[in-house]
């Protein structure tokens, strides 16, 4: 997996920021951000999940899945994704 996977993404009007958490039985969690808005208007909503990955390039790219997911479930996306 590629190592820029911890970069932010645009999506429309949201950017996404993958992040792998280590805990303490060594496995990695997946934990994702989801950025919209300006200034005064800006919400962030953090999305932590429960499954363990064995290294943190894998709970990056589950981070990535599941922030895409929900930005296509709950935002009004008009354009493509791309990377920062």
């Amino acid at each position: 997996m590629n190592i820029e996977l911890n970069k932010p993404i645009a999506m429309g009007h949201y950017t996404l920021t993958p992040a792998s958490v280590p805990n303490r039985q060594g496995s990695h969690q997946a934990r994702v951000s989801i950025r919209s808005g300006q200034g005064s208007t800006t919400s962030c909503r953090m999305l932590t999940f429960s499954d363990c990955h064995a290294t943190p390039e894998v709970a990056l790219h589950h981070a990535i899945l599941e922030g895409q997911h929900w930005v296509r479930t709950h935002g009004n996306l008009n354009t493509t994704t791309t990377r920062n």
